[in-house]
Order: structure tokens, then sequence, then C-alpha cells
């Protein structure tokens, strides 16, 4: 443990360096930044505010995904106000981890805490990224289509890292509906792939990771078979997600009205934002800090004008500081009093082994 402390201060370090980098880069190669005083007072304070509604749309259209997954799962142990507080913890600790990956296994103790299975949070948090990815796959589509060539005309570099991205975003969850109904073949591509690893003692402990292996595979089963039995959950489902992206997609758009900007259209905005956020969404970094700046910068400096570097600034604020500071004052809040008079979260982490259980293996948004 003493051993791991000085790695992580060096790499916080390096990411606050990352972070200051990158800033300075776009300060000296954007020209809008001699021009973000009299940018900021040409704001118009109703389409700002319209900004904080649209990202406010977005936590909670995550919240009733995260409730609609959970309900057939887990039964009355999680109702519509304790999905809530978990999809915002869920948000909160998705940002401060790299590539966006810690917000499941806290959300599946919260729901442990509050006598849920387990298995049966997993499966409703791997339901929830599926159907959120496919629904997410298929407006990005439309993305391509509606703004992709002149992405590519503008900035090649970008253009590809977004079609990088589509393919990790529909991929992974295709791969695992497909793998789910062939459970068998699953488990021994898996097991081969660890034993490879482990022969090339890349994986240290290949015994955990086989067990890893066999509850995840159970768990996507669970989830898809959830959903084949209430297809009548589908519908909300699409539309919880939907929401969820307009939510955090027409922040752009807000903010371009905001500037006093009224040349390009609503489609055309969230397009671009579709496709920035699939060039980023892979980046390792918390957030993906860095990359999200400069990727703002880089697609909308021609969009934004002399408001480019105050549009990036703000949709920087609305779309990762503001979602962070809702969920950390969720975690805090309930770090301090608990659930409904239960033990305390983090006291409860203080007395768990240091690992979390093996259940914990659901990854996604």
């Amino acid at each position: 443990m003493a051993n791991q402390r000085p790695k992580k201060k060096w790499l916080s370090i390096l990411y606050l360096a990352l972070n200051v980098i990158v800033l300075l880069v776009i300060a000296l190669t954007d020209d809008s930044i001699t021009q973000i005083w009299s940018a900021l007072a040409s704001l118009k304070p109703l389409w700002l505010v319209m900004c904080g509604l649209s990202i406010l749309a977005y936590l909670f259209f995550g919240c009733v995904s995260c409730y609609l997954c959970a309900r057939p799962l887990c039964g009355d142990t999680i109702d519509f106000k304790k999905s809530l507080r978990i999809g915002l913890m869920g948000k909160y600790y998705n940002a401060i981890t790299p590539f966006g990956g810690g917000g499941q296994p806290f959300q599946i103790y919260y729901m442990h805490l509050q006598g849920a299975d387990s298995a049966a949070s997993a499966a409703a948090l791997i339901l929830k990224y599926v159907m959120y990815e496919l629904v997410l796959g298929f407006f990005c589509i439309i993305g391509f289509i509606y703004y992709g060539g002149h992405l590519k005309a503008q900035n090649p570099l970008l253009f590809w890292a977004a079609v990088l991205g589509f393919i990790i975003a529909v991929g992974l969850p295709l791969i695992i509906i497909a793998l789910s109904r062939r459970v068998d073949m699953l488990k021994r591509l898996c097991l081969w792939a660890v034993g490879r690893l482990a022969k090339w003692r890349i994986l240290k402990h290949p015994e955990n990771a086989i067990t890893s292996i066999s509850t995840a595979s159970t768990n996507m089963q669970r989830a898809l078979d959830t959903l084949n039995k209430q297809p009548r959950m589908l519908i909300p489902l699409i539309l919880s997600s939907i929401g969820e992206m307009a939510g955090y997609y027409l922040v752009v758009g807000c903010l371009y009205r905001a500037f006093g900007l009224t040349e390009i259209g609503w489609g055309e905005l969230t397009a671009a934002a579709l496709l920035l956020n699939l060039a980023t969404s892979y980046f390792p970094t918390p957030g993906a800090s860095g990359a999200s700046e400069g990727a703002f910068s880089m697609m909308f400096r021609s969009i934004f004008h002399a408001a480019a570097f105050s549009a990036m600034l703000l949709w920087r604020f609305f779309t990762y500081f503001f979602v962070l500071t809702v969920g950390a004052v969720i975690v805090f809040t309930d770090a301090t009093v608990g659930i409904r008079g239960r033990a305390k979260p983090m006291d409860a982490l203080r007395d768990a082994p240091l690992a979390l259980s093996d259940d914990d293996v659901a990854k996604g948004d």
C-alpha cells in the first residue's frame, strides 16, 4: 500500500500537468483568447440557464435508465429515489476514473448496501450500458452522415479518431450480446486469453480473472434474459437513453445560441458534438481531460469564431465540472449521513476487503 501512494501522487501530478499543458497550447494557438472578456460579456443568460437545464436532464434521464433496469432485476430494494442517488454517484465516479469505468463497481456496492443482490445489480448495469451504447451508436451513424464529411475535410485526425471511437462504442455491446448467447464459447475464448497472458507473465493472478469471467458471463446472460422476458421495458429504456443523450449533446447548441450565434442549425451542432465525444471517449485520463479540450478547440474553432476559447471553457464546465460537483455533493452527503439510516458507505468501505467483489465487473456510461 505504501508503494502505491507515490505512484498515485505522480499520476495525479502528471494528470494536472497534462491539463495545464493542453490549456496553454490552446491559449497560445487560439486567437479568440484575446477576446474572451468581450465574448463572455455578450452571453445571453437565458441560454446559459438552458445549458444547466440540459445537463440536469442528462443526469435525470440517466437515473431513470438506472431505475428501469434495476426494477425488474433488483425488485423493490431499489426504488426511484435510491436510483437517483445511485445514478448520480455513478456519474461522479465515472468522472474521476480513467476511461470513465469506475462508476459501475461503486454503483454495485451502493446497491448491495440497499439489500440488492450483487449479481442482479451488475446485470442491471450491463443492461443499461448495452442499451445506451446501441442507441448512441444509432444516432452517431446519423451524425456521421450529417457531419462526417465536413469533419473529415476539416480535420482527418479527429474524423478517424471518431471512427475508432464508434467501433469501440458499438462493437463492445454487440460482442456482449453475441457472446452472452454462447456462454461456453465466451468462457473458452476468455480462458484461452487468460492462459496466454499468464504464460507471458502479463497477468499475475489468472485464478481471479477466471472467476471474474465466469461471473461476468452469467451477469451478461441474466441481463439479456430479463429484456427478453419483459420486452415492454425496451421502449421506455430507449426513450430514457435518448433523453440522457439529448441533455448532454444539446449543450453545444445552447452555448452557440448563448453567444448570439445563429448561422448553424441544431442538427449540425449536435452531430458535431456526437463525433467529438466519439473521438475522445477512449482517452485514458479521467473525464478524457486534455483530449476533450483540445478536440473541442479543433472542431469548434471555426464555428464559434471569436468565442471559441470561451465556449470551450463553458462547455467543459457544464459537461464535466458541473456533473462532477453534483455527484460529489451526493457522495459527500451519503458518506456523512448514510442512506435511510444504514451504515455509512465510506465506513463500510473502510471495513470491507481491499478489493471489490468479483461481481463488480460491469463497465460502461
